[in-house]
């Protein structure tokens, strides 16, 4: 084939007139709108790889819409996209503007910095920070750009970010939901989960839910088991003793799970649901022939008393797809039982991405079904700050001590890229950083710590792109988690307390975000309450 042929028709090609197969040779020898320069030539490589760039992305497009679902069709063109648009999200492309030297190096800065950041928060006043000799800090000043802040840069919290709640101030009736409906939650993943995470056999996941939960199997209104994307698995169950309806999100278990995860940008919404009365959806099994898709006249009314109010609100994207999947295939089984039982209320639990999403479709809920709360286990980052579900009190996170997914978010991401691609840059600042936080952040001089601080203060001012954190009111658990060295301890902290990526070795330790961790934990924190409360009557 004549070079300038190929060219001209990779050139059409690109511009969506026409398959390659398609152009004949003859029709483009003369044609002089893409004539070719002899230029263009020279080199056909940048041409070729660009062109076979597309014809990959075109030609997966079409297999995996042939073969996949339209859902998981567009999770992964959302995932494309944002890959294709990383930089577009502030994040910084370092291994290709860096050596692995530098980068090791200023990752070890930016941790020792966060670390001599976090001890100075906790052991010194703002008006001590505040009264440092100016002078220590000219070699730092002298680097950094003004730059304006997002909003973040009052943070003067301790590392342990709010007040401990003494165990006889926590809410007792909050701590037993919270410990109670752990199972609950941890039930959603049926039998293979209840296998993988406690190394118990129940045949069977319905078998396993009312096992583990102690629940009649009269009282399971609802269950979908297996997955689909942004179609978690779930069940709805009634809870008989506290007079609630609870529906319970599965967190990630299968590869369709991990594409809701990855579909991490954020989507602005209002709080209809999306479920519309008219349509129905059958991938959830009725269970007894409860709500046996029909909703009597007392349903019909009090969803149409609950009417939304369209308020906005914004949150990760695959988590609120899911929300409205949920939302899609158990709003008419909710609306029939509280018309059946006045005297319940709703909540709705889930660990990990089941927590995110639970979330989200409670943010959506809270016109729609008053009283409803919400409990989410090892919550990942859901949204902004200053947006709902972030901002809903009826939500309550629990996050354990170390948990990965706390303050991991697109942003999260940036920021480090950020901060590490600056100390690459300012060699000098790096090797001076290294060489004053040596030690035990214990041992080192004030004037050291100091001048690390201000090193992070600095490096804040550049790391300013959207993050998401968890929802609502959040309780941090820390303390013995897996042993029993010393008491579990539970506290309440802002949203803040989430903005940094913490860099340290055990930062990826999945193992603290296992969800038998927190029902554990929150059990034997609900003993220990009600063993002090029996030694002080």
């Amino acid at each position: 084939m004549n070079p300038k042929i190929l060219v001209k028709k990779i050139k059409r090609y690109k511009e969506g007139k026409g398959e390659i197969e398609d152009l004949n040779d003859s029709e483009y020898e003369y044609e002089d709108e893409y004539d070719v320069m002899d230029e263009e030539l020279d080199d056909l490589t940048p041409l070729l790889t660009s062109f076979l760039k597309k014809r990959g992305e075109d030609l997966l497009n079409t297999v995996v819409s042939k073969v996949c679902s339209e859902e998981t069709h567009q999770a992964l063109k959302t995932i494309q996209k944002i890959l294709r648009q990383f930089s577009d999200h502030g994040v910084v492309d370092v291994f290709s503007m860096h050596s692995t030297k530098d980068i090791l190096l200023s990752t070890l800065a930016l941790s020792r910095l966060q670390h001599c950041y976090i001890y100075t928060n906790k052991h010194y006043t703002t008006a001590e920070k505040e009264s440092i000799p100016e002078s220590i800090f000219s070699s730092i000043s002298s680097w950094v750009d003004s730059h304006n802040g997002d909003g973040y840069d009052d943070i003067e919290n301790e590392i342990n970010g709010g007040t401990p709640l003494p165990r006889a101030a926590i809410d007792k009736d909050l701590l037993s939901d919270i410990a109670h409906y752990a199972v609950f939650a941890n039930a959603a993943y049926g039998w293979k989960g209840g296998l993988a995470l406690t190394g118990k056999v129940h045949i069977g996941d319905l078998n396993s839910l009312l096992t583990k939960t102690g629940i009649d199997e009269k009282d399971v209104i609802a269950a979908q088991w297996h997955s689909k994307t942004h179609r978690p698995a779930f069940f709805l169950v009634r809870d008989l003793q506290r007079k609630k309806l609870v529906l319970s999100i599965r967190g990630t278990l299968s590869a369709r799970d991990i594409l809701t995860d990855l579909c991490c940008t954020a989507d602005d919404f209002c709080t209809d649901d999306g479920a519309s009365d008219d349509e129905e959806d059958d991938s959830a099994e009725s269970v007894n022939g409860a709500a046996e898709g029909l909703v009597n006249a007392a349903a019909e009314a009090l969803q149409n008393k609950f009417r939304h109010k369209n308020k906005a609100y914004r949150a990760h994207h695959g988590m609120l797809e899911s929300a409205r999947g949920v939302a899609k295939m158990t709003r008419k089984f909710i609306a029939s039982e509280l018309a059946a039982h006045p005297d319940f209320s709703v909540v709705i639990v889930g660990h990990s991405l089941g927590g995110g999403t639970a979330a989200v479709l409670g943010a959506m809920w809270q016109d729609t079904f008053p009283g409803l709360a919400v409990y989410a286990y090892g919550c990942p980052c859901v949204g902004p700050l200053n947006a709902s579900p972030t901002t809903n009190n009826a939500i309550i996170s629990i996050v354990g001590e170390g948990d990965p997914f706390s303050c991991l978010s697109l942003g999260h991401l940036a920021d480090i890229s950020v901060a590490v691609s600056q100390l690459c840059r300012h060699q000098k600042l790096r090797d001076e950083i290294l060489k004053r936080s040596g030690g035990r952040v214990e041992d080192m001089r004030e004037e050291d710590l100091f001048y690390c601080y201000d090193a992070m203060e600095a490096l804040r001012k550049h790391m300013n792109k959207e993050k998401f954190f968890p929802p609502g009111r959040i309780l941090y658990m820390g303390g013995a988690l897996f042993g029993d060295s010393k008491k579990v301890t539970l506290k309440e902290v802002s949203a803040d307390f989430f903005r940094d990526l913490k860099l340290h070795p055990r930062m990826l330790d999945l193992s603290r975000h296992a969800p038998i961790r927190y029902e554990s934990a929150l059990q034997k924190l609900w003993l220990e309450m009600e063993r002090d409360e029996e030694v002080t009557s």
